[in-house]
């Protein structure tokens, strides 16, 4: 995936009128090299600065590889419902998959009102005309770089890390600011570069956008935060664990399954994976069902979960499974040490260690259709 941040390098060259075109032909290079698509992030400066004329100049070459086009909406907060036509235009005018990254209907004068069954809404009727789907994560919290409007936007904010203040990583933003004369602007002029957790979704929200067919499971974690959101550890056992019949009953296992496999491999175009079936990588994660459950919180984010023993990778019949505990090993390698062994500690599981991802050589085949309808099977 080309990512919006790849193209951000380049930004400070645009001088002289032919930023687009460098940026159009760094795409066409990726495709080329079998990149899945593009992902863009008005959301963030300098980006927020592109009209959508320059974003569709800009993906121009999926028109002409296959692939899709992730974006982080340019505002999830009062003008979700612009920000989100503006994304249908593009994936409508470059023919690219449409995927709304970690969609959330954001900000405080959206809590209680149910504003996600007007964008679920507009996501199921845009589907008609083109593919799409939106990935989402099982919380009400997100997190990005410290920014005064994300603030007041939330009902609550912890520092996740400060660069210049690593020791104030973790508190609440309200027992930060007293040492600023309760001024966030200055607070946020000392501590950055900074990033911080933001509770700015109604649960409710969150649940009802999980329970749509075409959301996939995203955890959108960041392992390099002092004091992370929970999501890098959590997101996958607590739909498991939590969403699913277990607790919350709001699907069958089998489709929580799906959102977090084969969903994703159909709509990224990942060949033979996500399913179990001839042919296929047999990429396994065996868990216990009456088990699963995450274990990290806001307040202790780097636990790992329950239920889950170890994983197998590109399982063959006759093949001894690439195991990995936590960490890569190689082929017909096994080690001992189960991903939760209560013996590790905190500092040892501070940054996830995944497996590497295959390499392919050619680009994704994305066929121009709608993709498989996305229910459980």
């Amino acid at each position: 995936m080309l990512k919006h941040y790849q193209l951000i390098i380049r930004n400070g060259e645009i001088i002289d009128g032919t930023g687009n075109a460098r940026f159009t032909a760094d795409v066409e290079e990726a495709m080329q090299a079998g990149a899945f698509g593009v992902s863009s992030g008005t959301f963030y400066p300098p980006a927020a600065t592109a009209s959508t004329q320059e974003l569709i100049d800009v993906c121009a070459p999926l028109r002409r590889h296959p692939g899709v086009f992730a974006t982080h909406l340019r505002d999830e907060t009062a003008d979700i419902v612009p920000s989100m036509k503006e994304a249908f235009a593009i994936g409508q005018a470059v023919g690219a998959n449409l995927v709304l990254s970690h969609h959330k209907v954001a900000g405080k004068e959206n809590h209680g009102h149910g504003r996600s069954t007007e964008t679920l809404a507009l996501i199921d009727a845009e589907s008609v005309r083109q593919p799409l789907c939106l990935d989402c994560h099982p919380y009400p919290a997100t997190s990005t770089m410290l920014r005064a409007d994300r603030i007041h936007q939330s009902s609550r904010v912890m520092l996740a890390w400060s660069t210049k203040r690593p020791e104030l990583a973790g508190k609440d933003f309200a027992e930060i600011l007293p040492l600023y004369d309760g001024s966030i602007e200055a607070a946020i002029d000392d501590l950055k570069p900074a990033g911080a957790i933001y509770f700015v979704m109604d649960e409710e929200d969150v649940r009802r956008i999980f329970r749509h067919e075409k959301t996939m499971v995203g955890s959108d974690g960041l392992p390099n935060d002092t004091a992370p959101h929970p999501r890098l550890w959590g997101t996958f056992p607590r739909v498991l664990g939590h969403y699913s019949p277990r607790e919350l009953k709001l699907f069958p296992l089998e489709t929580a399954v799906r959102k977090m496999t084969g969903l994703t491999a159909e709509q990224f175009g990942i060949v033979a994976r996500g399913r179990i079936a001839e042919g296929y990588f047999a990429d396994l994660v065996p868990f216990d069902p009456e088990e699963v459950i995450d274990r990290a919180t806001f307040d202790a984010p780097k636990l790992a979960p329950k239920g889950i023993e170890h994983v197998d990778r590109e399982r063959r019949a006759g093949d001894r499974a690439r195991r990995t505990h936590g960490r890569a090993t190689g082929t017909g390698a096994a080690s001992q040490s189960p991903v939760n062994n209560p013996s590790r500690s905190e500092t040892d599981m501070a940054t996830p260690h995944a497996p590497p991802i295959r390499q392919r050589r050619n680009p994704p085949r994305i066929s121009r259709s709608p993709p498989t309808p996305c229910i459980a099977r």
